[in-house]
C-alpha cells in the first residue's frame, strides 16, 4: 500500500507487516499485527488503505486465519500508528471455515462509495461450493466498512444467495482491480492446468467454475467437458498453459501515455510482466 509520504506498508505471507521509506529503510515488524495461520498458500495476502486514509489513518489486513482443520479469510480494520496498528478489530470472517491450507483468494479493493470488494477462493477441496451462491467460497464479495453486507449487492435479501455475495463461479482470485475511469471492476484468478482468466466482474454474474473452465486437473483427467455454457459470463481472456498470475493492475500514470487504461499482469509460472490492451472487453493486443 502507497503511503502518503511516499512510503509504503507492505504486507508478507509469514504474518509481519513492515514500512517502508521513501529512501528504502525498513522498518522492524509493526506491532499489533494479527496472528495468521501460515501453511502451503495460508498467511498475510493484502494490505490497503482506506479511501479517507489522510483524515481517520485506518488500514485494512486480509490473511488467513485459524488452524490446518478450519481456516478462512478474515479482514481485520486497524488504525497506523507510529510504531504498528491499533484498535484492531475483526471486520470480517469468510464463511464457511475450509480445512487445508489452499486456494483463500484475499485481494481486497474499495470502491467509490467506500465499500469493500473481497476475493476469495474455493478452498481447493470444496471446488463445488464456487457454484453455492450460499457460500462464501469461490466468491467475489462486497460488504461495508462495518462488516455489514452492501444492501445494492444481488443477493442482499438473503433468499437467492449469500447476502455478501457479488458474483460466483471462481476459482482461487489474486488479482482485483477497479478502473477508476469506467468504475468497472476486473479480476483475474488461476485456473488449475490451464485456464487462468481474467474476468469482467459484474453483479449477479456467473463466471463458470467448475462447471466450465479451459484448464484440466492435475491429474491430467478432465474436470468439465465445458468451456462455456448458457448463463456463464465467458472470460476476457485466458492463458494455457497456466501463467499463474499474481497481481493485476490498470496502468493510470503519465509516464507512458500509450499505455493508459492498460493491464499489467504480474506471472509466477512465465516469470515476467505481461501488458494487456482491452476493446470492448475483449483482449486487443499484449
Amino acid at each position: 500500500a502507497f503511503l502518503p509520504d511516499g512510503g509504503y506498508l507492505v504486507a508478507t505471507r509469514p504474518g509481519e507487516l513492515l514500512r517502508i521509506s521513501e529512501q528504502g529503510d525498513v522498518s522492524a515488524p509493526l506491532t499489533g499485527s494479527p496472528e495468521t495461520f501460515v501453511e502451503s498458500q495460508g498467511g498475510y495476502f493484502d494490505i490497503m488503505l482506506d479511501s479517507q486514509f489522510a483524515t481517520n489513518d485506518l488500514v485494512y489486513l486480509s490473511f488467513a486465519w485459524g488452524s490446518i482443520e478450519e481456516n478462512a479469510t478474515r479482514i481485520v480494520k486497524a488504525t497506523l500508528g507510529d510504531a504498528g496498528l491499533e484498535n484492531v478489530e475483526v471486520l470480517f470472517t469468510v464463511s464457511p471455515t475450509k480445512a487445508g491450507g489452499a486456494h483463500y483468494g484475499g485481494k481486497m479493493v474499495q470502491l467509490a462509495d467506500g465499500s469493500i470488494v473481497l476475493s476469495t477462493g474455493d478452498g481447493f477441496e470444496y471446488r463445488e461450493a464456487a457454484q453455492d451462491k450460499f457460500s462464501q467460497l469461490g466468491k467475489i464479495l462486497r460488504l461495508n466498512t462495518d462488516g455489514s453486507a452492501h444492501i445494492d449487492n444481488p443477493f442482499a435479501d438473503g433468499k437467492s444467495g449469500n447476502p455478501f455475495v457479488w458474483s460466483y463461479g471462481h476459482r482461487n482470485v489474486q488479482g482485483l482491480v477497479v478502473d477508476k475511469i469506467s468504475n468497472k471492476i476486473y479480476n483475474h484468478e488461476h485456473g488449475p492446468q490451464g485456464g487462468d482468466e481474467i474476468n469482467y466482474v459484474e453483479a449477479g454474474n456467473n463466471y463458470g467454475w467448475p462447471a466450465t473452465s479451459f484448464g484440466i486437473n492435475y491429474s491430467g483427467a478432465r474436470i468439465t467437458p465445458l468451456t462455456s455454457a448458457e448463463g456463464i459470463t465467458p472470460p476476457v481472456t485466458y492463458w494455457t498453459p497456466s501463467i499463474a498470475p499474481s497481481h493485476l493492475l490498470i496502468y493510470q500514470g503519465a509516464l507512458f501515455e500509450a499505455w493508459q487504461g492498460s493491464f499489467l499482469v504480474s506471472t509466477l509460472v512465465d516469470q515476467d510482466v505481461k501488458r494487456l490492451t482491452l476493446n470492448d472487453n475483449s483482449v486487443a493486443d499484449s
